[in-house]
């Protein structure tokens, strides 16, 4: 039997995404559609009861505990980009943690702002930002910026991730960069540095 201490479930909240990167892999609608699960509270909730019932640790109805141990679950909050229903987020995030699963978000990052943050920071044990550079022109032709050109605003998230940690100690942070035509040559340590992954 394969022993691993914590078993990652990958729930992607929405096909839509604000952003439009020349290299995502995802060949999802980029139109938000009324049909995904996130706008039924009542199903969410149901959801994430099922989820955590049928993949809590040592539930022998799971046929993975024939193969796998693990002794925590965590809810990753994916997307698309899960932040373009951050009105949810934070009920999503306390309900899962409340069932028993630690919480994690995968975001672009473009819709964190403070009073966002501090909701969700108390709420998650791993952040992961996907960021690509810290230069405007190659985010342009990354793609990664909003129909209207908007960019992220690289220093200000940093000093919000500061505050947040300040709420949450134990918030853990990870950056995810596509490494691709466009970056492959810049020195990203500027930005490790930055937000201190």
């Amino acid at each position: 039997m394969h022993n691993t201490q914590q078993l990652v479930i990958n729930w992607h909240l929405t096909e839509a995404c604000n952003y439009k990167c020349q290299y995502c892999y995802a060949a999802w609608n980029k139109a938000t559609n009324t049909r995904e699960l996130i706008y039924d509270t009542g199903r969410t909730e149901e959801l994430l009861r099922a989820l955590y019932r049928f993949f809590k640790p040592n539930n022998l109805n799971n046929p993975l505990t024939r193969q796998l141990n693990w002794s925590s679950i965590r809810l990753n909050l994916a997307g698309g980009e899960p932040l373009l229903h951050a009105n949810k987020l934070p009920m999503i995030a306390r309900y899962a943690r409340e069932l028993g699963f630690e919480v994690s978000m995968i975001s672009n990052g473009s819709y964190l702002d403070k009073t966002l943050l501090n909701k969700l920071a108390t709420e998650l044990t791993w952040l992961g930002l996907s960021i690509d550079s810290d230069s405007y022109l190659t985010n342009q032709l990354i793609g990664r910026s909003d129909r209207h050109s908007r960019q992220l605003d690289l220093n200000a998230l940093a000093s919000n991730l500061n505050e947040a940690r300040l709420n949450n100690p134990n918030l853990r942070l990870k950056l995810n960069t596509v490494i691709n035509q466009a970056n492959q040559n810049e020195n990203l340590s500027s930005l490790i540095q930055l937000f201190s992954p």
